[in-house]
């Protein structure tokens, strides 16, 4: 949305940060953008879940993206997701077990249970404060695919 655009790069020019980019677009065209081996980490935070069967290859870690994103991460480039819905979990976790060459770095479908296990989990987005206002299980999932 433009308005977050608009944020997060007033942010970044606040903060003299080089390594950001901000693009306006349909995500099947991300690899116009970006070049093979140019990132090395993506994160997947609070995406629409396209509930119904028939949307499902519309899911961020539906098998066309995860090709998608092998193209652009450097070797061993991680994939994160985060997300309070439980369909969108079990779809990721049941692609990610049948999709060659990835490999499940970590996956906990409560992170909020105990303590957690990496500092970059203890940003939160907008939606995911809202989520844990009423009580929503954050799953999480780290990723390579290669």
């Amino acid at each position: 949305k433009g308005s977050r655009i608009h944020q997060g790069a007033t942010t970044a020019l606040e903060e003299n940060l080089t390594n950001v980019a901000f693009l306006r677009m349909t995500i099947e065209k991300i690899n116009n953008f970006i070049d093979e081996n140019e990132i090395s980490e993506i994160w997947i935070t609070f995406p629409d879940p396209f509930l119904a069967d028939s949307k499902s290859n519309r899911r961020l870690t539906a098998p066309r993206f995860l090709e998608s994103y092998k193209q652009m991460l450097v070797p061993k480039g991680i994939v994160q997701l985060k997300t309070d819905s439980p369909e969108l979990y079990e779809f990721t976790m049941e692609v990610l077990a049948t999709h060659p060459g990835v490999d499940v770095l970590y996956q906990n479908d409560n992170i909020y249970a105990k303590e957690l296990d990496f500092p970059d989990l203890t940003f939160k987005t907008y939606y995911e404060k809202k989520h844990l206002a009423i009580n929503r299980l954050i799953k999480y999932v780290r990723f390579t695919v290669n």
